[in-house]
């Protein structure tokens, strides 16, 4: 699961450093962590829900939201960056893989979205 976290911050931060943005690094951090972060939230949610028959509140998401994004900052470094630029420097595949990745990312906010919308 490491790997295919580090993989989408690879494909996040290069994004954002094709379109010329200075802060690619966070930029690229926050997309592909905080859809880890929208997972973390919809399996709460569910828990709370499902089995300890207890509601979930604004206050609730939005703590894990700061939460998710502040980690998310100090989990996106240079040095971690251009290590995973060498190592995809000659990937195959390339298409498909963003396809993906940008189908993981859409399918986690969408799940959240619908949790929070099931188990009010």
């Amino acid at each position: 699961m490491k790997t295919f976290l580090d993989y989408c911050f690879y494909r996040a931060a290069s994004f954002y450093k094709e379109w010329g943005e200075d802060a690619y690094l966070y930029a690229g951090s926050i997309v592909s962590y905080g859809s880890l972060g929208f997972n973390i939230l919809t399996i709460i949610i569910v828990v709370q829900s499902l089995w300890l028959n207890i509601a979930h509140t604004k206050t609730e998401i939005i703590v894990m939201a700061v939460l998710t994004a502040t980690v998310c900052l100090f989990l996106g470094d240079n040095d971690k960056f251009l290590y995973l630029e060498k190592k995809y420097k000659k990937e195959k595949h390339k298409k498909m893989r963003g396809w993906i990745v940008f189908t993981y990312w859409i399918g986690s906010i969408i799940v959240f979205g619908i949790s929070v919308a099931v188990f009010k």
